[in-house]
């Protein structure tokens, strides 16, 4: 993130793509050495898209998060890592890392009578609660502490909710940290098709 102050030097055929707090993407190609300065009118949400990318950069992920390598992917709640998870509708699909082997996948509300036993078979990876038996034998709430107990670990997550209106990978990812989301804003950062929107 540049902060005008500091210099660019680029070589011969080297070039870099900066995003402007205008809203608009600018490309430096080498040879290039000076301060680019940014623009004199700034937008609303292309500020606000700066400093979420700022944030993004200096947020370490939490011990253990694990990337999930696939798109479809992006919205699954990862009961191996304490952490908490963006949903764009009302279903819950957990993911694990490791499907190895059958578990036995107790979940909970924090501080909340009753639980939830399921039974995960191997070499699946997730687990569609709709399919099942959530949302009726154990709500599904926003904002609302979770327990995930598996194979001797025990998780707690929560769960928070994208406004609807959101359909912009920028969009997702400047709600996914402000809620909190970060090793999903990380992965749609990382995956997405946010620079697309931009040069459109």
């Amino acid at each position: 993130v540049l902060d005008g102050e500091t210099t660019v030097a680029l070589e011969e055929g080297q070039a870099v793509t900066i995003s402007m707090c205008n809203d608009k993407l600018y490309t430096l190609t080498g040879p290039y050495s000076d301060i680019p300065q940014p623009p004199k009118k700034c937008t609303g949400f292309g500020e606000r898209w700066l400093e979420t990318l700022k944030k993004l950069f200096r947020t370490d992920l939490v011990a253990g998060d694990i990337e999930r390598g696939d798109e479809d992917l992006l919205w699954t709640i990862d009961v191996s890592t304490t952490g908490t998870y963006c949903l764009q509708q009302d279903t819950a699909i957990l993911w694990r890392p490791d499907s190895s082997e059958a578990i036995e996948l107790v979940l909970a509300l924090v501080n909340s009578p009753g639980q939830l036993k399921l039974n995960w078979q191997a070499e699946e990876n997730t687990l569609n609660l709709e399919t099942l038996v959530w949302p009726l034998a154990l709500p599904l709430k926003y904002s609302t502490k979770y327990v995930a107990k598996m194979d001797n670990q025990t998780v707690y997550f929560t769960v928070q909710k994208l406004p609807a209106n959101q359909t912009s990978n920028r969009q997702q990812i400047v709600s996914m940290m402000d809620k909190g989301c970060v090793s999903q804003a990380r992965e749609l950062f990382n995956t997405g098709e946010w620079l697309d929107e931009m040069e459109e």
